[in-house]
């Protein structure tokens, strides 16, 4: 059985920047496991799970409001950067090629919370 949300693009690409995103939190400073690393893996993790969880929702607007918690984590995993960047755990080259992809997703996922609406 497939469900609705492992078919969506978005989800895909998500599915990729999990990974991205645990490998680079890999190398942050051991003292951030339970801070930083955790606060970013938890909101990148969120924006996948709200997703698949709003596909079974029977309505589109109920669909949509979970995208937009969707959206909210992936806004925080960007600010998780920008703290990860100011303390040096993080290149300026990783950061501007998660930005793209960061950027990516959120227009994706506002198409799809359109659609929904």
């Amino acid at each position: 059985m497939t469900f609705r949300y492992e078919n969506l693009e978005v989800g895909k690409l998500v599915l990729e920047i999990i990974d991205e995103i645990y490998e680079i939190t890999e190398a942050f400073p051991s003292h951030e496991k339970f801070g930083l690393t955790s606060q970013i893996r938890r909101a990148i993790t969120s924006v996948y799970l709200n997703l698949a969880e709003g596909s079974v929702r029977k309505s589109g607007p109920d669909f949509a409001r979970f995208i937009t918690i969707s959206l909210s984590s992936l806004i925080e995993t960007h600010a998780g950067f920008t703290i990860a960047l100011k303390r040096k755990y993080l290149s300026e080259e990783s950061r501007e090629d998660l930005n793209k992809q960061i950027e990516r997703i959120w227009k994706m996922l506002c198409g799809l919370r359109k659609s929904q609406s």
